[in-house]
Parts: structure tokens; C-alpha cells; sequence
């Protein structure tokens, strides 16, 4: 929940911040940057402090490694490789074990429900009033360039909300099969993980496909590093005419030649 809250966080503050540049520096509704700081802390409390009311809900008991064994015949299967190991888990020592109840469960399903539904509208919000302060103060710009800035934001919507999404469709996933208690075998976890560790690649890939300035300075950038890379001593051709078979230098000279027999 707690990273849910963050990846939200960092979303909605980034249109945010965007938001604010768009509009002018005289605009009433534009906020200082010590504003803009306090929001994001104020809106993280707001998040955070029902996480902790969840945890609050949550039964935690002791038992015995054996007892937890009893509980998940699973764990049986790990129990030899955890229960030698140096400083872990020994036989007769207890462990503190989570016992989420149904309440728990309920709550749980209706705070992520409830922080999605918040989220989305605020970045809708957000967009909407964004793209209409842009048609109102672009009003004597060129249609072009309207266009340009409602796709640079459109493109920023996509590129936080695609990362976001395929960061936390996994962790949704794992919440749903441990709410219904459904079985969670290690190739599971292991996709899980995998999607997870790539949301960055995707990030990149996205911002790559659907935003021009960023490829062009990748694509510029991948140029000065090969051509950094390559061999500095290159044999250059000159080019020459194809008519006479000269070389342009050899013209350049002859006509330098005629202007300077003009002028005297």
C-alpha cells in the first residue's frame, strides 16, 4: 500500500508540476515553489496515515516455526534450507506471524479502490484544466503550436501512466491471489518480479515510441557516441565535378583567380 501510495504521489505531483509551468507568471492560480513542496508532503501524509489505520487492523500473533509449517505445508518444503541457516529462523524460537482477517481484507480492497478513484480524478482534473488554460492563453498562437503543446502534455500522460500501470498491475495481481487465498507457486512470483524490475525498459520504450524530442536526442546522442567510437583518421573523398572530372577546389582557385584579375 505504502508503494502504491508513492507511485500515485509521484504521478499526480508530476502533472502538477507541469500544471504550474504552463501557466504564466502572473497567473493567480500559479503556487510557489516552497507551496508546491508543501503540498506534495501534505498529500503524502494523506496517504500514508490510512496505511498505517490498515496495519492497525491486522492481527499479529506468535507462533512457533512449527506451528507455521502446520499452517502453510508449503513452507515444509523450505523448512531444511531456512531453519539451518546461521542467524534465521531456529526450531524452538518464535516468530511473529500476520493473520490478516476478512475486516482486514475489506479494508484493504476498499483503500487501494479508494486511492486509485482519488488518483485518477485528480490527474484528470488536472489534464482538463491544463489543455483548457492552454486553448485560453494560446488563443493568438499558430494552430500548430497548440497543437504541439496539447501532444507534449498528452505524451507525458502516457508516458507516467504506462510505467505506473504496468508497475502496479503486478502488485494488484499478488494482492488479488493472496486476498482469495489462491495458490502462489514460484513461477508466479517470478513473472511477477520480472514485470515489476521492467517497468523502467517500458518507460523508456514508450517515451522513445510516442515522444519526438527525446528520440531525436537519443538518436543524436547514440550519434556523437559512435562517432566518438569510430576511427579518427577518415579519408575523405573530394568531391568533383561530374562534367569535367575536376575536383571543386580547382574551381574554387579559378574563380578566386577571375575575381581578383576583375579588380585590378
Amino acid at each position: 500500500m505504502c508503494l502504491f501510495a508513492a507511485l500515485f504521489i509521484s504521478t499526480v505531483l508530476c502533472f502538477f508540476y507541469r500544471h504550474q509551468q504552463l501557466l504564466g507568471a502572473g497567473s493567480p492560480y500559479r503556487v510557489s515553489n516552497f507551496s508546491m513542496a508543501a503540498i506534495g508532503v501534505t498529500y503524502f501524509i494523506i496517504e500514508i496515515v490510512p496505511c498505517f489505520w490498515l496495519f492497525h487492523y491486522i492481527q499479529v500473533r506468535q507462533v512457533t516455526p512449527k506451528e507455521l509449517m502446520n499452517l502453510y505445508p508449503e513452507f515444509a518444503n523450505l523448512a531444511p534450507m531456512i531453519l539451518s541457516g546461521p542467524n534465521l529462523l531456529l526450531v524452538d524460537s518464535d516468530v511473529y506471524f500476520f493473520t490478516p482477517g476478512l475486516r482486514a481484507h475489506i479494508c484493504a480492497v476498499f483503500l487501494l479502490m479508494f486511492f486509485a478513484l482519488i488518483h485518477v480524478v485528480t490527474v484528470a482534473c488536472l489534464v482538463l484544466n491544463a489543455i483548457a488554460r492552454l486553448a485560453l492563453e494560446t488563443r493568438e498562437l499558430s494552430q500548430k503550436t497548440r497543437m504541439m503543446q496539447r501532444y507534449f502534455l498528452m505524451s507525458l500522460l502516457v508516458q507516467t501512466l504506462i510505467p505506473a500501470g504496468w508497475m502496479a498491475l503486478p502488485f494488484a495481481g499478488h494482492f488479488i491471489l493472496f486476498t482469495f487465498k489462491l495458490q502462489l507457486g514460484q513461477g508466479i512470483n517470478h513473472v511477477l518480479l520480472i514485470l515489476i524490475s521492467s517497468h523502467g525498459i517500458i518507460a523508456s520504450i514508450t517515451t522513445l515510441c510516442i515522444y519526438a524530442p527525446y528520440r531525436n536526442f537519443v538518436r543524436q546522442l547514440t550519434g556523437r557516441c559512435y562517432g566518438k567510437l569510430a576511427p579518427s583518421a577518415r579519408i575523405e573523398k573530394v568531391a568533383e565535378d561530374p562534367v569535367s572530372g575536376k575536383s571543386l577546389h580547382h574551381h574554387l582557385m579559378a574563380a578566386q583567380k577571375q575575381v581578383t584579375s576583375i579588380s585590378i
